[in-house]
């Protein structure tokens, strides 16, 4: 879905408490971060802009998510999304994927000091 086609209905955030217990990472795409932006701000942003980014990363932590990342898209390397995970129930938890250990590392940088380099 589009975010023109997101404009037109109202979005809610998305909260850790609507989701299973056993999704502990979920993912928000661009174009519904997009769409929550515009609704919320009632501007018209079109694309995963820092500003967009730090307003998305204040509302989820707002909104009771433990932390978030946002992840490009492999080909171009725009803004694909946003990964959310819940808050933990116990200390140091861990995703483990296969062989390897998928340790996620919140993402509270301010996106305006990278843009500015």
């Amino acid at each position: 879905m589009t975010a023109k086609k997101l404009a037109g209905r109202n979005i809610k955030f998305p909260l850790p408490s609507d989701y299973a217990a056993k999704d502990v990472v979920v993912f928000c795409p661009s174009d519904r971060i997009i769409s929550l932006y515009n609704q919320h701000t009632h501007e018209g942003a079109k694309r995963l802009s820092a500003k967009v980014r730090n307003w998305f990363r204040e509302q989820a932590y707002a909104h009771g998510w433990a932390g978030v990342q946002f992840l490009p898209v492999v080909q171009t390397k725009h803004g694909a999304g946003c990964a959310m995970w819940k808050p933990s129930l116990q200390v140091n938890m861990q995703v483990a994927i296969t062989r390897r250990t998928l340790v996620l590392i919140d993402d509270d940088s301010n996106d305006s000091a990278i843009e500015n380099e």
